[in-house]
């Protein structure tokens, strides 16, 4: 009889258990329902802080960033959000709709996506300044619209907020750049220098994206100055030495929004050059040379004989006369002919930072124990 009631007792409180879990269910499924039409935020409202997220904390984050930072008045601002969650949202309910609101508009924006989402916007440089500018986003699950209501953009409510977050960020008139040089010779050498005499073009590259119309004021040495639309000067320097190119930047309500300053150096080409030495040698035996350059130093110089005994035989000499300025200079060299007698000839590569002279010599080879004059 013990045995019987015990195993009644058992049965009993399994039901009993049972049933608490199915009230316990119905209950937080009501509680749920609840939640998911307890608010609702439409496209057109403001004050998205006052809609706070129905999920309990913790079960939904959304990071907000901006780009660029500080932001720049009259380019274009995308806020960049990512949603992640410990939750799915239920059937008949879809992700994401994200609501936009800043400190400047009335109406908030929306866009749809998944787990990021972004806003990009400009704000006018007529724009009132404040001392915070604050973007706020906030994410939704959306009950499944029927195709007659998907017309309406009005019915892209938030029947249920699942996070929300806040930014502060800067807006400045300054505007974020650099300037270019560019000049089109035969030899490139060294693109921070510019060749004398060549017409060069400076160029302002902004790194903020900018819609509006801008002005410019260029000033190349204090002597060339030029206001227009374009956002490039063309010049040619006429002297060695430093050249400064500076140009002020306004926008469509003549604020000056920046103003960019660069220095660059500029080099006479080679302007001469030359080779003598030994125009008789014996084989294998070694000669000397000396290359002889007019122009803005430092100068390279390569050599080689042809025809070679080796397959990479040039043999360099670097930096000579390094000096500012133009120079005429010189530089012995010494050269062994080859096995074989008969014409041979010094191919030598002279380069400066901004051009290049291919040199020739041509001397000739006697077998040994051979007497020439």
């Amino acid at each position: 009889m013990n045995t019987r009631n015990l195993l009644v007792s058992i049965i009993l409180i399994a039901f009993q258990c049972r049933n608490n879990a199915l009230l316990l269910g119905v209950q937080q499924k009501a509680v749920f329902n609840k939640n998911l039409t307890s608010r609702s935020f439409a496209v057109g409202d403001t004050l998205i802080s006052r809609t706070r997220p129905t999920l309990p904390p913790g079960r939904c984050h959304v990071s907000l960033t901006v780009n660029p930072s500080p932001a720049i008045l009259g380019s274009l601002v995308t806020f960049y959000s990512m949603l992640n969650c410990s939750v799915i949202p239920p059937i008949e309910y879809q992700c994401c709709y994200y609501f936009w609101q800043d400190n400047f508009s009335e109406n908030t924006s929306m866009t749809v996506g998944l787990m990021t989402s972004f806003l990009s916007k400009i704000y006018e440089p007529r724009s009132i300044m404040r001392n915070k500018y604050i973007m706020e986003v906030m994410v939704c699950w959306k009950k499944i619209l029927v195709k007659s209501q998907r017309k309406d953009l009005k019915n892209s409510v938030c029947n249920y907020s699942v996070a929300l977050n806040t930014t502060v960020f800067e807006l400045t008139v300054t505007l974020n750049g650099f300037l270019k040089f560019k000049q089109d010779r035969d030899y490139r050498g060294s693109p921070s220098v510019l060749m004398v005499g060549k017409e060069s073009v400076a160029m302002f590259v902004p790194t903020d994206q900018r819609l509006e119309m801008l002005t410019y004021k260029w000033r190349v040495n204090a002597s060339i100055y030029m206001e227009s639309r374009n956002s490039s000067i063309h010049f040619i320097p006429a002297n060695v030495g430093m050249i400064s190119v500076e140009v002020h930047v306004f926008d469509n309500v003549s604020h000056n929004i920046g103003h960019f300053k660069h220095s660059i150096q500029c080099k006479d080409p080679i302007l001469d050059a030359f080779i003598k030495g030994d125009k008789q040698l014996l084989v294998e035996s070694n000669g000397t040379f000396i290359v002889t350059y007019v122009g803005s130093a430092p100068f390279s110089f390569c050599w080689r004989v042809e025809p070679s005994d080796y397959s990479e035989d040039w043999t360099c000499m670097y930096n000579l006369s390094n000096t500012v300025g133009n120079v005429m200079g010189s530089a012995v060299f010494s050269v062994q002919a080859n096995r074989q007698s008969g014409q041979q000839k010094i191919i030598a590569n002279l380069t400066n930072d901004v051009s290049k002279k291919v040199l020739t010599f041509q001397f000739r080879v006697f077998p040994t124990g051979e007497f020439f004059i």
